[in-house]
């Protein structure tokens, strides 16, 4: 469990470095490479301070065996974008391929887990996951948008469209099965302004009319700004579910070890004692 988070964290800091690579790769790109360094910055420290999973890529490509080589692939990436050899899809794509497979890898990380009682923070935390992966996904779709002045198809509306749905329907269902989950409604309020979740839904209301507006840096920094601190603190109720399910494996864990330890004293006690019933002193002793 413990190396599934490292791996969340690395999805998360991947979500923002795909954000800031597709705004410097629309048409106001250029006056954003500040924020892009940043973005890289953070990726590579979170790769540096996690342990890396085995089999993170069924295929066995040699990109992902390791933190090194996963490196290089993006750094392959990046210089790619850096000399703009690349579109803005073609570099979505890109992110969510390796974000997905490490979603799938979670997915089924979690699903070898043993669930027992935890099955409920479980199943709250892979859609936790992945409706963070969706918001992400809707944060750098809504950058595009008011950084081009429309989106260029019907195409890349409507993933738009369904990308916001998907969202609200992961979100509902780890409400569903975890109370650290609040009503979708509910977040942190930005310096004392309106509601987050109220300030965004004014940005759908512009992104999902899909009207061809002027471009405009402003309002995509504002945008991608919002559904940043959004998307930190639907990071932050991640963890918190984190915390329950490893404190729960933790203790779970310790009753084990203590409860072979018990056994293997009472067996003992119960050799050089014949006369005392083991079940007894069990019971008597727990």
């Amino acid at each position: 469990m413990i190396q599934s988070a490292d791996l969340g964290k690395l999805v998360h800091a991947l979500q923002q470095e795909r954000d800031q690579s597709t705004l410097y790769l629309s048409s106001l790109g250029h006056q954003s490479k500040t924020y892009l360094r940043k973005a890289y910055d953070t990726t590579d420290k979170t790769m540096g301070s996690i342990s890396w999973p085995q089999n993170l890529n069924k295929d066995n490509q040699l990109e992902y065996h390791t933190n090194d080589s996963f490196y290089r692939q993006l750094e392959k990436h990046r210089l790619k974008l850096d000399h703009l050899e690349i579109t803005i899809f073609e570099d979505m794509n890109f992110y969510s391929h390796d974000i997905q497979m490490m979603i799938a890898w979670l997915h089924e990380s979690l699903s070898e887990t043993n669930h027992n009682k935890k099955w409920k923070s479980l199943v709250a935390y892979e859609n936790m996951v992945s409706a963070k992966e969706t918001a992400a996904t809707e944060k750098t779709l809504g950058g595009y948008y008011f950084s081009n002045g429309a989106f260029d198809d019907t195409d890349q509306y409507s993933t738009y469209i369904r990308t916001a749905n998907v969202f609200k329907k992961r979100y509902s269902t780890a409400r569903v099965y975890s109370k650290i989950v609040p009503p979708i409604s509910i977040s942190k309020s930005v310096q004392g302004q309106d509601d987050l979740a109220q300030i965004i839904d004014k940005y759908r209301v512009i992104i999902k009319s899909n009207n061809k507006t002027e471009k405009s840096l402003t309002r995509a920094v504002d945008w991608l700004d919002n559904m940043s601190l959004y998307i930190d603190h639907l990071f932050e109720i991640q963890k918190k579910i984190e915390i329950t399910i490893i404190d729960d494996l933790t203790n779970q864990t310790f009753q084990m070890g203590f409860n072979f330890f018990l056994y293997t004293i009472l067996f003992v006690v119960s050799i050089r004692c014949k006369n005392i019933n083991f079940l007894q002193m069990y019971n008597y002793v727990y």
